[in-house]
C-alpha cells in the first residue's frame, strides 16, 4: 500500500511540474484594457481585453513550427459598460488558423490579403508580449 501511495505521489509532483505556468500582466500592449500572457512548456496563452473585444491567442509549439489559433469577439457595446436596458452581445467574432515557421506565417488554409493582415497583427502583438516578458525575466524559453 505504501508502494502505491508513494508511486501516486511521484505521478502528482510530475504532472505539477510539468504542468507549470509563468503567468504575466502585460503593461505595455497598446489599445488594451488589459492582457495576461501564460507561458508553459509547449504552449502560450495570450488574452487581451479591449473597451469592446475579448481576445485569446493559442500557441502550440510543434516539431519545427507554431500553431496559432486565434479568436477575438467583438461587443456591442464597451465590456464594463452596465445599463439595465442594454444588454452586451458578441456582434462577430473573427478566428484564425495558421503556422509560424522560420519567422514566415504559413497556412494550410488561406493567406489572402485579410487573413495575412490579422495574423501578422496577431504575430506583433505576440512579439511585443514575448519581448516585455523577457524584460520581466520571465517565458525565457519562448521566441518568434
Amino acid at each position: 500500500m505504501k508502494g502505491i501511495l508513494y508511486l501516486i505521489s511521484i505521478n502528482i509532483l510530475c504532472v505539477s511540474f510539468g504542468l507549470k505556468a509563468e503567468e504575466i500582466t502585460l503593461e505595455s500592449l497598446h489599445a488594451t484594457e488589459g492582457a495576461v500572457l501564460n507561458c508553459m512548456k509547449k504552449q502560450l496563452n495570450l488574452r487581451i481585453y479591449g473597451e469592446t473585444y475579448r481576445s485569446k491567442i493559442v500557441v502550440s509549439k510543434r516539431k519545427d513550427l507554431f500553431e496559432v489559433l486565434s479568436n477575438t469577439e467583438y461587443y456591442n457595446i464597451p465590456i464594463g459598460y452596465h445599463d439595465e436596458n442594454l444588454k452586451s452581445e458578441i456582434v462577430f467574432t473573427v478566428e484564425n488558423k495558421y503556422f509560424i515557421k522560420n519567422k514566415e506565417i504559413i497556412s494550410a488554409v488561406s493567406l489572402d490579403s485579410m487573413y495575412k493582415k490579422n495574423a501578422n497583427d496577431d504575430l506583433s502583438i505576440l512579439s511585443d508580449a514575448i519581448s516585455e516578458a523577457h524584460e520581466n525575466k520571465k517565458c525565457l524559453s519562448w521566441n518568434f
